[in-house]
Protein backbone atom coordinates (compact mmCIF):
# COMPACT_ATOMS: atom_id res chain seq x y z
CA UNK A 1 0.00 0.00 0.00
CA UNK A 2 2.83 2.40 0.80
CA UNK A 3 4.49 1.77 -2.55
CA UNK A 4 1.25 2.54 -4.35
CA UNK A 5 0.83 5.78 -2.43
CA UNK A 6 4.42 6.73 -3.19
CA UNK A 7 3.93 5.95 -6.89
CA UNK A 8 0.77 8.08 -6.98
CA UNK A 9 2.55 10.96 -5.23
CA UNK A 10 5.48 10.84 -7.66
CA UNK A 11 3.14 10.68 -10.66
CA UNK A 12 1.20 13.64 -9.31
CA UNK A 13 4.33 15.71 -8.85
CA UNK A 14 5.53 14.90 -12.35
CA UNK A 15 2.16 15.74 -13.88
CA UNK A 16 1.96 18.99 -11.94
CA UNK A 17 5.37 20.08 -13.17
CA UNK A 18 4.42 19.29 -16.76
CA UNK A 19 1.20 21.29 -16.54
CA UNK A 20 2.92 24.27 -14.94
CA UNK A 21 5.64 24.50 -17.58
CA UNK A 22 5.52 27.30 -20.12
CA UNK A 23 4.42 26.12 -23.57
CA UNK A 24 7.15 26.24 -26.16
CA UNK A 25 6.58 28.53 -29.15
CA UNK A 26 6.04 26.84 -32.48
CA UNK A 27 9.13 26.90 -34.63
CA UNK A 28 9.13 28.14 -38.20
CA UNK A 29 9.72 24.71 -39.76
CA UNK A 30 6.65 23.27 -38.04
CA UNK A 31 4.50 26.21 -39.15
CA UNK A 32 5.68 25.72 -42.73
CA UNK A 33 4.84 22.01 -42.44
CA UNK A 34 1.33 22.89 -41.32
CA UNK A 35 0.96 25.43 -44.11
CA UNK A 36 1.56 22.67 -46.67
CA UNK A 37 -1.75 21.12 -45.66
CA UNK A 38 -3.72 24.34 -46.00
CA UNK A 39 -6.15 24.44 -48.89
CA UNK A 40 -7.66 27.52 -50.48
CA UNK A 41 -11.10 26.09 -49.71
CA UNK A 42 -10.45 25.85 -45.96
CA UNK A 43 -12.97 27.72 -43.84
CA UNK A 44 -11.65 28.79 -40.44
CA UNK A 45 -14.55 31.11 -39.59
CA UNK A 46 -16.14 28.38 -37.48
CA UNK A 47 -13.25 28.66 -35.02
CA UNK A 48 -13.29 32.45 -35.11
CA UNK A 49 -17.01 32.47 -34.26
CA UNK A 50 -16.35 30.33 -31.19
CA UNK A 51 -13.66 32.75 -30.04
CA UNK A 52 -16.01 35.70 -30.47
CA UNK A 53 -18.77 33.94 -28.52
CA UNK A 54 -16.37 33.07 -25.71
CA UNK A 55 -15.16 36.67 -25.51
CA UNK A 56 -18.73 38.02 -25.48
CA UNK A 57 -19.73 35.59 -22.71
CA UNK A 58 -16.71 36.57 -20.62
CA UNK A 59 -17.48 40.26 -21.08
CA UNK A 60 -21.14 39.76 -20.11
CA UNK A 61 -20.13 37.82 -16.99
CA UNK A 62 -17.70 40.57 -16.02
CA UNK A 63 -20.34 43.26 -16.50
CA UNK A 64 -22.88 41.27 -14.44
CA UNK A 65 -20.35 40.86 -11.64
CA UNK A 66 -19.60 44.59 -11.66
CA UNK A 67 -23.31 45.43 -11.61
CA UNK A 68 -23.89 43.07 -8.70
CA UNK A 69 -21.07 44.68 -6.73
CA UNK A 70 -22.39 48.19 -7.35
CA UNK A 71 -25.92 47.09 -6.39
CA UNK A 72 -24.60 45.59 -3.16
CA UNK A 73 -22.74 48.81 -2.36
CA UNK A 74 -25.81 50.95 -3.00
CA UNK A 75 -27.89 48.68 -0.72
CA UNK A 76 -25.31 49.08 2.03
CA UNK A 77 -25.56 52.86 1.76
CA UNK A 78 -29.39 52.77 2.01
CA UNK A 79 -29.57 50.51 5.07
CA UNK A 80 -28.77 52.47 8.26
Amino acid sequence: MTRAALAIAVAGLCAGAALAAEPEPLDEEFLEYLAEFEDSGDNWTWFADDDKQDAAAAKAASMAKTAAKSAAKSEEKVDP
